[in-house]
């Protein structure tokens, strides 16, 4: 299941690609300058001023980098209306564009969770189309027999189709009502689904240990789908491919999954299934990865200035842009996260920068982080309120 750990890790992440999309759309909006003010084609190009061109757009440039970052744009009274107009619209530019990549980010976060438990519903389905596949290949098989006028003799019973782990997420509403409301389906995939079963699932020796017993319980048929799982679908290559096509980020969430899977398996009874949550209180951290992206994005020159007053400006340069996404994130929880102990925020924001950033930034980050805080703390900026929180000295 998600956690908040892993909720920082998936907002780093989206304000690591809104950085890419700034630099890309300021790039755009330099462009947009240098290719102004060209004459048209029929002009006489002898009578052009390239040189007064070329100040203009230096100008529309200086007045674009002292301004990009400011929610409006301002000019001196001397500037003139060629580089007035063209300034505003380089900067007009790079507003919209921030803006789009923004909302286009923040829902394409929101999709990854959405995608994430499409994977995690499409592998329950994907039990129950086992189950029924299996009813069906020994309808197939014996029809065959019976077509030749052989004896009818099966090794095994193709006991799967009656697993009562199956017939459990078979019966339950609440799971056909998610997968109808998200149009899930292994339709597109039967080719798969058959392979699987004909191919892999009936070569395994669990499987064929399963199938031949001659009766099996609850217990044991929970078992033979934990194996099931672990042994065969997760690992599967085929399948595999179907699950990063459904969840572009599969193979970083594949271990989310498995753990909602896990609690399934060991919770469910004959009479009781439930769904599992991506997280265990999903509203209330969908809430906070939402506002620790909107909040650090939104404050990112406030938060960047403290971080300038406590680092040298070489030390600043050198800084790794993970790091500095980490500790811009920290130091937003730190300030707009009342019931957040800061060193809480702190020890998971280190977790962070040890998981996805360099070799040497758990040290850096944790110094820095330190100093910020007791210095915002003495400033009295940040206020924690809660029971339990030491912090608030």
């Amino acid at each position: 299941m998600l956690n908040r750990h892993l909720l920082r890790g998936k907002a780093m992440q989206t304000l690591y690609s809104l950085e890419h999309s700034q630099r890309a759309a300021y790039s755009i909006a330099i462009d947009l300058i240098q290719h102004s003010l060209e004459p048209a084609w029929n002009v006489d190009k002898s009578t052009v001023d390239f040189e007064e061109i070329a100040k203009k757009r230096q100008s529309a440039q200086d007045i674009l980098e002292r301004n990009y970052q400011n929610d409006t744009i301002r000019f001196d009274a001397s500037v003139h209306p060629d580089v007035k107009k063209i300034a505003l619209e380089a900067f007009t530019f790079y507003k919209n564009q921030l803006s789009k990549d923004y909302n286009f980010l923040s829902k394409q976060l929101e999709s990854q969770f959405n995608k994430m438990y499409d994977a995690y519903l499409m592998l329950l389905l994907l039990l129950i189309d086992l189950s029924d596949f299996a009813r069906q290949e020994e309808i197939r098989i014996k029809k065959s027999l019976a077509y030749q006028n052989q004896v009818i003799v099966l090794e095994g019973d193709f006991k799967l189709k009656n697993n009562q782990f199956c017939e459990v997420l078979r019966q339950s509403q609440p799971l056909q009502k998610e997968i109808l409301k998200r149009n899930l389906s292994w339709n597109n995939y039967r080719e798969i689904v058959h392979n699987l079963f004909r191919q892999v699932i009936r070569n395994e020796e669990f499987y064929k240990q399963y199938d031949q017993a001659p009766t099996t319980d609850f217990e044991q048929d929970r078992t033979f789908i934990t194996e099931l799982l672990r042994q065969v679908i997760l690992k599967n290559e085929s399948i595999q491919t179907v699950l990063e096509e459904i969840d572009p980020h599969w193979v970083e969430n594949a271990a989310i999954v498995r753990d909602m899977l896990n609690k399934n398996l060991k919770k469910t009874t004959p009479n009781f299934f439930e769904l599992t949550p991506l997280a265990l209180n999903w509203e209330e951290d969908f809430l906070f990865v939402k506002e620790i992206l909107h909040l650090t994005w939104k404050h990112q020159l406030e938060l960047e200035r403290i971080i300038d007053q406590k680092v040298e400006n070489w030390e600043l340069e050198r800084l790794a842009q993970l790091d500095r996404i980490i500790i811009r994130m920290a130091i937003c929880e730190m300030l707009h996260f009342p019931s957040i102990p800061v060193k809480v925020t702190i020890n998971e924001y280190i977790e962070l920068s040890k998981r996805y950033s360099t070799p040497k930034s758990k040290q850096f980050v944790n110094g820095l982080l330190d100093a910020i805080s007791q210095d915002l703390l003495q400033q009295g900026k940040i206020r924690k309120t809660g029971r339990g929180l030491i912090d608030n000295k």
